[in-house]
């Protein structure tokens, strides 16, 4: 039994608990949830390992709940088990600064290489199983088979759809994989693909994974939490909906989920987004950028990997958490100019000696930006001195720091909730959709925003003007191209 500040006493499957008791999943006590975000707000010093153990108590209570109101689902002790190993293991393969690392810094070091944290999960989760022998005798001890595993992989990455189709087995004693299933999910067959909706909801983002980050984080960065995941799991309902089953909900708690999705926007705009915790975050990864080539961590066969490297070897992987940033600022060795770099970086962020934040826009088209766009931004920016005269040899593009700075409810510029299925108390087997204006007039038409944010690396106060003046003027520019788009469009609809 784990007690939760949260969740307050948590009761955990033996099997899980023998996952928790490995130094791969120990890791997870290493790894700020909420990243940069501790340098900001002093009460955010929760990590992966807490969320970890509350995603898969929360799992756990929902299909109990799911399971115990419709035994017509056919849920096993199995899939129960299954779908909790999946909310405890989803967050294995997080790294350093959490999603910085797999949204920043991998993207920049290996450019056009696919990594997501959901896919070290898997790996890790895959290296945990092979490493420890608890694991494995809890596995056949409660008869968790080939299938299964592939079960868990999916609801933590999706369909594993580049895999060969000739499997090997995990185990010896594990049974003959069979395929099933549709829309490339095999691990479970289509009667019960709604347990994939559990700990990661890709058809509308409504998971257990939300539900404690959103009570956590709110507890503790001091921002209220009005959405009671309890309550939600009172009214949650399983569905045939078309040509397969899904979770819907009682059409009352509408309001609550527009509610659940606002309180996301807030944690966004309130914290995650934060002018300060965004430029930490970024000083953080240049720190690990200019490291990169000379803290290596031992991997198989006793091979030293870069941390770009470490992410194709969980051994090596295994080994990095946030205290990384430790072993940068301990290292002795004299006249390395990357590491140097990293360390007078670091030396800057404990200081507060930041890169200074010039401005921000208004939110602006969604069709005139994209994240491709941020070098071109750099350099009309530092245009702007000559077009004005403000001639400032010192400022150059990579004297500014552009950031987008995106504001949604989880699905771009889509409403989550038209993906959502009610029922009625009248009706509870049938599902309905409830459109935005039969809820509230008051609710947004746009559901994207999207800002430019400009930061300057000097610290030089006619540095700060002529950058501050810079960034006025190209904004002035921004906004006369957005009229003149608003005006094409208005003439286009004629």
């Amino acid at each position: 039994i784990f007690h939760d500040p949260i969740h307050g006493p948590m009761e955990l499957h033996p099997l899980c608990v023998s996952i928790i008791d490995t130094p791969h999943f120990q890791r997870l006590r290493n790894l700020k949830q909420l990243g940069a975000c501790y340098k900001v707000f002093s009460g955010a010093s929760h990590n992966r390992f807490e969320h970890s153990l509350g995603v898969c108590h929360l799992a756990g209570m929902l299909v109990q709940n799911l399971r115990t109101r419709q035994p017509e689902l056919d849920i096993s002790n199995t899939d129960v088990l299954c779908v909790m190993v999946a909310g405890l293991c989803h967050d294995l393969g997080h790294g350093p600064l959490s999603h910085m690392f797999d949204g920043c810094f991998i993207p920049r070091i290996r450019p056009g290489f696919e990594w997501t944290h959901e896919k070290g999960s898997i790996k890790m989760l895959q290296h945990l199983i092979e490493q420890s022998q608890a694991v494995k005798d809890q596995l056949e001890r409660y008869e968790i088979s080939g299938t299964d595993i592939l079960f868990i992989k999916e609801i933590i990455d999706g369909p594993q759809v580049k895999r060969s189709l000739e499997i090997r087995f995990v185990f010896s004693f594990f049974s003959f994989l069979h395929f099933q299933g549709d829309k490339g999910y095999e691990g479970r067959e289509r009667e019960k693909q709604f347990l994939y909706e559990i700990v990661a909801n890709k058809r509308n983002g409504i998971d257990v994974d939300k539900m404690d980050y959103f009570a956590r984080d709110c507890h503790h960065l001091g921002i209220p939490n009005p959405f009671d995941h309890l309550r939600y799991m009172k009214f949650a309902r399983v569905l045939k909906v078309e040509d397969h089953r899904e979770i819907c909900l009682r059409d009352k708690e509408v309001k609550s989920m527009y509610d659940m999705f606002y309180t996301r926007l807030s944690l966004h705009r309130q914290a995650y987004s934060h002018k300060t915790n965004r430029i930490i975050e970024e000083m953080l990864i240049e720190a690990l950028l200019a490291a990169n080539d000379h803290i290596k961590f031992k991997g198989k066969n006793n091979k030293m990997l870069k941390m770009s490297e470490a992410i194709d070897d969980m051994e090596a992987y295994s080994k990095i958490t946030d205290s990384v940033f430790e072993l940068i600022k301990l290292d002795q060795r004299s006249g390395i100019e990357g590491l140097a770099k990293a360390q007078e970086i670091l030396h800057k962020v404990e200081c507060r000696q930041l890169y200074k934040y010039i401005g921000q826009t208004n939110p602006i088209a969604k069709n005139m930006i994209d994240g491709e766009a941020i070098p071109k931004i750099q350099k009309d920016i530092a245009e702007v001195m000559t077009e004005q005269e403000l001639g400032h040899p010192r400022l150059s593009p990579d004297s500014y720091v552009v950031q987008l700075v995106r504001f949604d409810f989880g699905m771009k510029e889509k409403n989550p909730i038209d993906q959502v299925n009610f029922f009625t108390k009248a009706n509870p087997d049938t599902p309905i959709h409830i459109s935005k204006n039969e809820v509230s007039f008051l609710l947004p038409d746009c559901f994207q925003e999207v800002s430019i944010r400009v930061y300057c690396t000097s610290s030089d106060p006619n540095d700060l003007k002529v950058a501050t003046e810079c960034f006025e003027k190209w904004i002035e520019g921004l906004k006369k191209a957005q009229e003149t788009l608003h005006k094409v469009e208005c003439s286009q609809s004629l």
